[in-house]
């Protein structure tokens, strides 16, 4: 039950004056039917728990991010595949609820996003963090596109690879002390 991004209802005995807490009642909620079992799943979600980790770190509750984690895995779980996109529509979905969503407003003549600035430009910035307008489009499309859909979204290896790449940097930009992401190489791997 206490496996990554699983979900628990817990039983809690909080005592003010003390550093232990009693947990009496834990029972997982919902029942995962899949993640445990496929190991491409399990991977992502091993994946996407690093980065919420080191993304979220306020101390009181945010009932919509919770919402928003709570449904994403839920679905992830029910899905009848592994979806090789979930993780980069999770994460840049993720980013409006921790603010600073990439802006979706292009022009013809833009094609490079600057992950710094978080939106499309027509000249390449002068610093590293940019991308390229085909991979830049995606990146927008995962972004604006429901879940149930992603399949629909067609990504060769090499540019899901650059583009996983360019959301940790733009979470590294966007995250204080976001650090480095160590179970990124393990998902490589799976999805190769």
């Amino acid at each position: 039950m206490l496996q990554p991004l699983h979900l628990v209802d817990m039983v809690v005995y909080h005592k003010v004056n003390t550093s232990i807490q009693r947990i009496s009642e834990l029972r997982p909620s919902p029942i995962f039917r899949t993640i445990p079992y496929d190991i491409v799943k399990s991977t992502i979600i091993m994946f996407l728990n690093e980065v919420l980790y080191k993304s979220i770190r306020q101390q009181n509750a945010d009932d919509n991010i919770f919402d928003y984690i709570f449904n994403a895995v839920s679905w992830f779980d029910e899905s009848d595949t592994a979806n090789a996109n979930f993780h980069l529509a999770f994460l840049l979905k993720l980013s409006r609820f921790l603010g600073f969503a990439p802006s979706t407003e292009t022009k013809s003549d833009y094609s490079y996003f600057d992950l710094q600035e978080g939106e499309f430009k027509s000249l390449p910035p002068l610093h590293p963090y940019f991308i390229e307008k085909p991979a830049a489009v995606l990146f927008i499309e995962l972004f604006n596109t429901p879940f149930e859909k992603l399949a629909e979204i067609k990504i060769d290896n090499i540019t899901r690879r650059l583009i996983l790449d360019k959301i940790l940097v733009y979470y590294t930009l966007h995250t204080a002390s976001f650090g480095e992401i160590k179970s990124h190489q393990v998902l490589e791997e799976v999805l190769s």
